[in-house]
């Protein structure tokens, strides 16, 4: 009986510490709780939005490679076009009109890409803001226009970017 006084005062002060002891120590384990959602929801959050930034320089990357590839495909199938595969010479194509030959060859290219919401119009540039349908003559320029629609990723909100992207060349065929 080493820590009894005579009126018990002595043995209620350490049962009333040792209670606020337990206390505050169960209190402590549900905020590591709270902490640990809290920072895991803002680092999964700055991943996707990481991978999301990542996939969309992607597309944009994309796009622009299209526009010069499709440029560099219809260049070589002009009006004096023979002997190529894939269309020779290009016809049908036209700055309001959607190139199906075109299409075709740019979505071959397309790894990671949603090609539904891919349009490819080209046209031939006869003077500055004067455009014609396919197929040039030689000597003249070839516009190809690319334009893709990326959605973004987002639960509550999805929102798109247009992107487009322009390439002309001189046909010479």
């Amino acid at each position: 009986m080493r820590n009894k006084q005579v009126d018990g005062r002595k043995d209620r002060l350490s049962l009333a510490s040792r209670i606020r002891t337990r206390c505050s120590r169960s209190d402590e384990q549900g905020s590591a709780l709270v902490e640990f959602t809290l920072c895991a929801l803002v680092f999964l959050t700055m991943i996707f939005g990481i991978l999301e930034f990542g996939y969309a320089v992607f597309s944009y990357n994309f796009v622009s490679n299209a526009a010069r590839e499709g440029s560099r495909f219809v260049m070589v199938r002009g009006k004096t076009c023979s002997g190529l595969s894939g269309g020779c010479p290009i016809s049908g194509c036209g700055p309001s009109v959607n190139c199906d030959t075109l299409q075709t060859q740019i979505n071959k290219l397309a790894v990671g890409i949603n090609t539904s919401n891919l349009t490819v119009k080209a046209s031939c540039v006869t003077s500055p803001g004067v455009f014609a349908t396919l197929p040039c003559a030689p000597g003249v320029p070839v516009q190809v226009k690319v334009q893709y629609v990326f959605t973004l990723f987002a639960p509550l909100n999805s929102r798109s970017l247009t992107m487009t992207s322009t390439s002309q060349r001189v046909v010479w065929q």
